[in-house]
């Protein structure tokens, strides 16, 4: 496959939540003494993340959750987020002396970020579409989520302004899963998915289809 170009809609990065500030400081520390070299750090009010790319260019972000009761909600039940300043010798500092032992178990994929063409139309599929909500946005980028998390799905055009539809021979992101935990709210996106006439595939996983970009994601219904 070719490889994508930077400017090419797909993924920005992809981010691993640590159960605590504990566990993201012991990761820091184990990276930071094997060497790997970090693209940056912020605390985003919500969060305070670490980021650095694979071998391949992938991006991923490190970061650990501030409680809700840490973060401020306004009425119409967005939340506030900014980019600023992480000490990150000061979170080396914290961390425990011990050897680290490998990812915490209750790590997880927090969210994922991505490169698309436009910012409006973002919002149209994953907001109006994907009834995701809106939580938060910069500019150039929204952040959607369900419930009240600060985001589980990111879209920025920092690097792909006006980013045509990837092709199928491109390296990156290919495909990644929404999964629901209410059968009627799946119910009620794949309606609107049919009303739209955007097209989707029903495959063992779930129900498969194509954002504005070419990016390709499965809506998972809730188990059991």
């Amino acid at each position: 496959a070719a490889s994508a170009p930077r400017n090419a809609a797909g993924l920005f990065h992809n981010a691993f939540l640590m159960p605590d500030r504990t566990e993201l400081a012991h990761w820091l520390a184990h990276a930071a003494h094997l060497g790997l070299q970090f693209d940056g750090a912020s605390d985003h009010l919500v969060s305070e993340a670490i980021y650095l790319s694979d071998p391949e260019g992938n991006g991923i972000e490190v970061y650990r959750d501030r409680q809700p009761s840490e973060c401020t909600y306004h009425p119409d039940g967005t939340v506030e987020m900014d980019t600023r300043r992480l000490d990150l010798q000061a979170l080396y500092d914290s961390a425990p002396k011990t050897p680290w032992a490998g990812i915490s178990p209750e790590a997880a994929l927090g969210h994922i970020h991505l490169q698309v063409g436009d910012v409006p139309e973002a919002d149209r599929f994953y907001e109006g579409v994907l009834g995701l909500k809106k939580m938060a946005s910069y500019p150039g980028a929204s952040f959607y989520a369900s419930g009240s998390y600060h985001h589980h799905v990111a879209a920025n055009i920092w690097n792909s302004r006006k980013a045509p539809s990837r092709t199928g021979a491109m390296t990156g992101l290919q495909d990644y899963e929404l999964a629901f935990n209410d059968h009627s709210v799946l119910t009620g996106v794949l309606a609107t998915l049919e009303d739209l006439e955007i097209k989707v595939d029903r495959t063992a996983r779930g129900f498969s289809l194509a954002d504005p970009w070419g990016i390709g994601l499965t809506l998972v219904a809730p188990q059991g």
